[in-house]
């Protein structure tokens, strides 16, 4: 963060509670997903505005892709889909120059929602006024094996591995910032919401 602004220059938001959400109003999970996506939207166009440099969403962790129902993750696939295709689609998007980014097993996600993302990195690969990241089918932990495994492939025969050499090769390492967990906690401070900023 910039001393001469409060403005970060990453922020890093968890999409979590849209069930308990749905929950919480009486209706069913599909409309607490969708009513999430609606949120990311305007919080994207509100970071564009307010010049933050990078953006990262962290929309499906790799147990939730493994655990949670086909009819669940169905209608995940497909709003993913729509969001990358809506991103793409969108002027102001190319106006601000928006480059989008997806990190994690994301090659485990269904073919046609693989296409969409390729085309989304493909066609804003020279923008850089705002970066956003998407992270599917990601957790800390496949992160870290993954990190390892490219140490390996790379490292000298009985190189040592150092916390210097996992962290070059983690796949965020290049960003740093804060991060907002956007879940309803069982108590908190500020109205039930969880807000918890790592930095």
């Amino acid at each position: 963060m910039s001393k001469k602004s409060k403005i970060p220059n990453h922020i890093a938001i968890i999409l979590d509670g849209n069930r308990r959400w749905a929950k919480a109003q009486g209706k069913p999970f599909y409309e607490g997903h969708a009513f999430g996506k609606k949120n990311v939207i305007k919080i994207l166009k509100q970071c564009r505005k307010m010049g933050i440099k990078y953006v990262s969403l962290w929309a499906l962790s790799f147990d939730n892709l493994m655990k949670r129902s086909k009819e669940e993750l169905s209608f995940l696939m497909k709003l993913y889909d729509e969001g990358f295709m809506d991103f793409l689609n969108d002027e102001d998007v190319h106006k601000d120059e928006v480059r989008v980014r997806v990190l994690g097993r994301w090659n485990l996600l269904p073919n046609f929602v693989k296409k969409t993302i390729i085309k989304a990195m493909e066609v804003t690969k020279k923008y850089d006024k705002l970066n956003l990241t998407v992270m599917l089918a990601y957790n800390g932990t496949t992160e870290m094996i993954d990190a390892v495994r490219r140490i390996i492939s790379k490292a000298k025969p009985k190189s040592k591995i150092t916390e210097k050499m996992i962290k070059e090769n983690l796949e965020l390492s290049r960003i740093l910032g804060a991060s907002i967990r956007t879940a309803q906690a069982k108590s908190s401070r500020i109205n039930k919401q969880q807000i918890s900023i790592r930095k």
